[in-house]
């Protein structure tokens, strides 16, 4: 019996958010599905205020909420897992 695995991946950054789901077998990955949201996390902030405003934080949820909701139609148990960028 081959083994199927599926992973899925969130990348947040401050103008949009995307994920990507994925699964493996025989060493390959195959495409599940894939979304691309416009949050504009970043609206508003400036050098001097580090703040997530309400409006943006609100169109990140939602996205969030859809993404959920997909990966939840592909994986039987979600794990989280961070994983932050590097300086550059």
């Amino acid at each position: 019996m081959k083994q199927v695995s599926r992973f899925g991946a969130i990348d947040i950054g401050s103008n949009s958010l995307r994920f990507l789901a994925v699964a493996s077998e025989d060493d390959f990955l195959h495409y599940l599905d894939s979304g691309i949201w416009t949050v504009r996390l970043a609206q508003g902030m400036s050098l001097s205020q580090y703040e997530v405003k309400g409006e943006a934080l609100n169109r990140t949820l939602k996205a969030l909420e859809r993404v959920e909701k997909g990966l939840r139609s592909f994986v039987c148990r979600l794990k989280t897992g961070f994983c932050l960028p590097q300086n550059r």
